[in-house]
């Protein structure tokens, strides 16, 4: 276990009011020092070919590899950097691993032949120094130009410190990789769990009050549903609530003080409302047939294929309209509005929901009338309730594992940046740890963070603060 890591003997005002004091060996000079920096280069769709000798990255193609050139007007070789200009993914820097070409939505730095600088620790230096990436104006659009990369200071320790830190920081980030995606693949297990148990539950394949299956079972003329308890019945949706419409149509615009949340695709993205992710209309368009009721469910009948059929329901915490590309459903008295949620939160529903659905551009849809159709299967009223009781109780418990990994994935990832930072800055010195860490094979799922569970214990490394006692 590495418990803790100490400053460096001695240190020096670097100059640069982001990096603060340095130790008194490293240097502070011009990124051009070390790097020839450009844009990439335009790449239409008609430059692509299927057997091209190169790769094309791209910061606009999800930050990623896409297509392939054959007669590109540069390449950029093992070592080199690619650090997206513009966009979402500006500064999110990658190091070439393989022959390519970038496009011109992003900065290219090829190391200048010579010099001795260690390209992975000029990565992670990039990675955890922020601020030298997003020295931008904040009331345009998000943009990084070749100046600001040429000219943007670089911290460069000795060769053979670089080289450590490197392998110190190669070797931390392996193990909070494989920690993250055993608890990536914990959650996963946990969610399957959650959604075994619901389905269990509402299509009566095990009786909640019990914990047994029922005595007795029918045949649910479904096919994809099998048989289900004697006394249920199996009913339409149009027979146990009303609705099935979509929402309004009124513009959307940004928040103000006369606007009016409306409900999105987005806001129901989790399962759940998240008013995080509503639009707004304005005052003068609020229709009030569109308020949502406590009770009301909301279904994407338009989405992708993964996400058709995704629902939440309306528990009424604050007021929400009913807004486009939303199904609103309002369970009638015949069924437990909270135990048709959790119907249509089941496998099942979800199976036929997919089956249901017609191919669009980009996305599938499900008819209302279809949806209307869909049979569900229903217990008597008080039976309704004891399900609905019983999920509660026992996916309350899922819920906060879930939660609780997930919470714990978040610190991980915070960790590692901040200590990315400590290391790459001089904060701490690692040269001592780093020459007695032991071989370890490269990560084969280096970049990734899915599955793959972790043995032992992730060693835990506290910053300088942590070394001198402070919080």
């Amino acid at each position: 276990m590495i418990r803790a890591l100490p400053p460096y003997p001695a240190y020096k005002d670097s100059g640069v009011p982001w990096l603060g004091q340095v130790p008194t060996h490293w240097e502070v000079l011009p990124f051009k020092r070390y790097f020839t920096a450009a844009m990439g280069q335009t790449i239409l769709a008609t430059d692509l070919q299927d057997n091209g000798e190169y790769p094309v990255f791209s910061a606009t193609e999800g930050n990623s590899y896409f297509g392939r050139i054959s007669s590109p007007r540069f390449i950029l070789n093992s070592g080199d950097l690619v650090i997206p200009a513009r966009g979402v993914s500006i500064g999110s820097v990658k190091i070439v691993s393989e022959p390519c070409v970038c496009t011109q939505t992003t900065i290219y730095a090829k190391r200048t032949r010579g010099v001795s600088i260690e390209s992975k620790y000029v990565f992670y230096f990039l990675r955890g120094c922020r601020q030298w990436l997003f020295e931008y104006d904040r009331n345009a659009i998000p943009q990084l130009t070749v100046d600001q990369v040429r000219n943007n200071p670089l911290l460069v320790p000795p060769l053979p410190e670089q080289t450590a830190i490197v392998r110190f920081l190669d070797y931390m980030d392996r193990r909070i990789r494989r920690f993250i995606r055993a608890k990536q693949k914990l959650i996963k297990l946990l969610e399957e769990y959650r959604q075994a148990l619901i389905h269990q539950a509402v299509t009566g394949k095990i009786d909640v009050r019990t914990g047994k299956p029922y005595p007795s079972y029918k045949d649910s003329g479904v096919e994809w549903l099998g048989q289900v308890p004697e006394h249920w019945e199996m009913v339409p949706l149009r027979q146990l609530a009303s609705g099935f419409n979509n929402g309004t149509s009124a513009e959307q615009i940004s928040s103000g003080t006369t606007a009016f949340p409306v409900s999105r695709i987005e806001t129901i993205s989790t399962g759940a409302i998240n008013y995080e992710k509503v639009g707004f209309i304005r005052e003068q368009n609020v229709d009030p047939r569109f308020w949502l009721q406590p009770g009301d469910i909301l279904l994407s009948h338009i989405n992708s294929f993964e996400m058709v059929g995704n629902c939440a329901q309306f528990l009424g915490e604050r007021p929400l309209l009913h807004g486009m590309n939303l199904i609103r459903i309002r369970p009638k008295n015949r069924a437990v509005g909270a135990f048709m949620f959790r119907f249509m939160k089941s496998a099942a529903f979800r199976y036929e929901m997919r089956a249901l659905c017609k191919p669009a551009i980009n996305q599938v849809s499900v008819t209302t009338t279809a949806i209307k159709g869909i049979h569900m299967p229903l217990p008597p009223l008080p039976e309704q309730t004891a399900i609905v009781e019983y999920l509660d109780a026992q996916t309350s418990k899922l819920d906060s594992a879930i939660a609780a990994a997930h919470r714990e994935i978040e610190l991980l990832r915070e960790y590692r940046e901040r200590l990315i930072a400590d290391v790459v800055t001089g904060k701490v010195d690692v040269r001592e740890v780093a020459a007695q860490l032991p071989e370890e094979p490269p990560d084969q799922e280096a970049g990734t963070e899915e599955e793959e569970p972790v043995a032992d214990e992730l060693a835990t490394v506290d910053s300088q603060e942590d070394a001198n006692g402070e919080e």
